[in-house]
């Protein structure tokens, strides 16, 4: 492998990539938007040069595709293509390119595959636009449902006219899942600190969190901040913080590890001399363990309860809510091996964020596998990986898809 080379062209990859997918100055690529667009446009004209048979699914999937001479089975690997509103730069993009390069090489070293391998960009795996997110991967395992176009964005769009206006074809994704994939592969940045901090190369991910999103609305009464005394109040912010004030509380309390996340808040009427009588917000939650997420979702109603004594409304909706995962343990136990014969250092340790490996392992073996990011940092315009990091993942990665494939 040209290491040197590869590096060269990654490295000018990620520029222009960043160049398209600036909004206001700040990188957002959101799905089934005009920087999407740019970049699938960029994207496309690089892999056809490096041999790829490029398409796009129903749902808009980017797909990159080199045929196999011996079999119908298909090799997948991939990541996602959108980021979080003003995110990092290698979240998910990271694991795309790295196939696209695992794969070029291995093409020109070995030739032809015997099975067909295929590198994805998945749509909407961050739910940044559209909240239950990882709905380009559904749509591969067949698990997107009708009523799931129904959702709209935040300017009122729904997903079903993103994705027409996108150029895909709603009606068709229902019966898009793949019935030829026999395995696939994440190469993702950890997104945390545990493989830097414990000085390790490759993270083996042998679970992934279950997560839950609550949207919750307290509705109290609006009153003159002055003259209303605080006894008389129905101040739905003030209730609201009962919830948000606990969420350390409760997760100290659960036996596995878990973490609670108010990352949205919308308050009304947002003045400063009128008492809120409005207030909505999201809360993530997640955990290894469904008895930990159950626990925490229980005391939040218990606080809710409360609230209501108080004489105010509280509504809370489930708007995500996703199990935790084991992935495959013969290809955990095979990329073991695989770091050991290659003399990589490695962690078998569970993930934290959420991938679209998770969506795809219940219905197809899957493998995610980490490469540390500087300082853990991500979801964040400070998002950064090493050079060593990068070919890191693009060598383990090419070990693996020539084992699978050749």
């Amino acid at each position: 492998m040209k290491e040197g080379k590869i590096l060269k062209e990654l490295l000018q990859d990620f520029a222009e990539i960043k160049k398209h997918s600036l909004v206001d100055g700040e990188l957002w690529r959101a799905s089934y938007t005009k920087e999407d667009q740019k970049v699938k446009e960029y994207l496309t004209a690089m892999m056809r040069t490096k041999g790829f048979i490029v398409s796009q699914d129903a749902l808009m999937n980017l797909l990159g595709q080199i045929e196999g001479r011996e079999s119908d089975e298909t090799i997948l690997v991939g990541s996602h293509l959108d980021t979080v509103k003003n995110g990092g730069e290698f979240d998910g993009l990271y694991g795309f390119l790295a196939g696209i390069y695992a794969i070029e090489n291995l093409v020109k070293v070995y030739g032809q595959p015997k099975r067909s391998l295929a590198v994805v960009g998945f749509m909407e795996e961050e739910g940044s636009r559209f909240t239950s997110g990882y709905i380009g991967s559904r749509a591969i395992v067949g698990e997107l449902k009708d009523s799931d176009f129904a959702e709209v964005d935040r300017s009122g769009t729904s997903l079903r006219e993103a994705v027409k206006l996108a150029g895909g074809k709603p009606s068709e994704c229902i019966s898009a899942k793949r019935l030829d994939i026999k395995a696939f592969f994440e190469v993702h940045i950890e997104q945390g600190p545990v493989l830097e901090q414990s000085g390790k190369q490759i993270g083996l991910v042998e679970s992934i969190n279950g997560l839950r999103i609550l949207q919750i609305t307290v509705r109290g009464r609006q009153d003159h901040a002055g003259t209303t005394p605080m006894g008389l109040r129905k101040d739905a912010l003030l209730h609201a913080c009962k919830i948000i004030s606990n969420m350390d509380r409760l997760t100290e309390n659960t036996i596995s590890p878990s973490t609670a996340t108010v990352g949205e808040l919308l308050l009304k009427p947002g003045s400063s001399n009128v008492v809120p009588d409005f207030v909505q917000f999201t809360v993530d939650i997640r955990s290894s363990d469904s008895e930990a997420i159950k626990y925490i979702v229980c005391g939040i109603s218990k606080i809710a309860e409360t609230i209501k004594h108080a004489g105010l409304e509280v509504k809370i909706e489930v708007i995500a809510d996703e199990p935790p995962i084991q992935l495959d343990d013969d290809l955990l136990k095979a990329n073991e091996m695989i770091c050991k014969e290659e003399g990589y250092s490695y962690f078998v340790m569970n993930s934290g964020a959420g991938h679209d490996a998770q969506v795809i392992a219940p219905h197809i073996p899957s493998a995610l596998l980490f490469v540390p990011c500087v300082g853990g940092r991500s979801h964040t315009p400070e998002e950064a990986m090493t050079e060593v990091s990068m070919m890191d993942g693009i060598q383990i990665l090419s070990r693996v898809l020539y084992d699978q494939a050749w």
